[in-house]
């Protein structure tokens, strides 16, 4: 009885090396994925707040110029500008707010590892 439990043991000793193995090896892939995840988050931001920003600059370089010296049908517009570039200015403000929220999720992100043993066997000869 005493060698099976020295099996046992072996078995289970071996078990937890193993799944250390494996379980060490999803953390280093997860880690990997966050890392291009998060590259890719911050490509997408980049060229959307530019974007955006750029827009904003555009709107508000051409609602200064037609206050200053636009015809009459030019300044009638000149309200539905102003409501647009304020909504750009809140799309702008949310997507900081959007990808701040995106990467805090990227970071949380786990990989889960686990193992149970589901059965045993016993081989007795000699």
């Amino acid at each position: 009885m005493a060698k099976l439990g020295a099996a046992v043991a072996s078995s289970r000793r071996r078990f937890e090396a193993d799944h250390e193995t494996l379980r060490a090896s999803i953390q280093a892939e997860n880690e990997s994925s966050k890392a291009e995840a998060t590259a890719r988050a911050e490509r997408i931001f980049e060229y959307r707040r530019v974007r955006l920003t750029r827009l904003i600059e555009d709107q508000e370089s051409w609602i200064k110029e037609k206050e200053a010296m636009g015809s009459d049908r030019e300044r009638r517009v000149l309200p539905a500008r102003r409501g647009q570039l304020a909504k750009n200015r809140e799309r702008l403000a949310g997507l900081k707010l959007g990808h701040e929220a995106e990467l805090e999720e990227i970071r949380n992100r786990q990989p889960g590892a686990s193992a149970t043993v589901l059965a045993a066997g016993v081989v007795v000869g000699g």
